[in-house]
């Protein structure tokens, strides 16, 4: 595996630390699945949870 430094929104950084927490993992991980899901590289289905009414 190869480390890389990538540049993100600060609102993204949030999102994926309060994703982590409620995972139990670590926002590394939360952002590692993201890119992968994004590069078609694993077939999980994105899961939103829409609590706004």
């Amino acid at each position: 595996m190869t480390e890389v430094t990538v540049r993100i929104e600060d609102e993204w950084v949030a999102a994926a630390k309060r994703q982590a927490g409620d995972q139990g993992i670590s926002m590394n991980e939360i952002l590692r699945q993201a890119i992968a899901r994004g590069l078609g590289a694993i077939d999980e289905p994105v899961r939103k949870l829409n609590l706004d009414k």
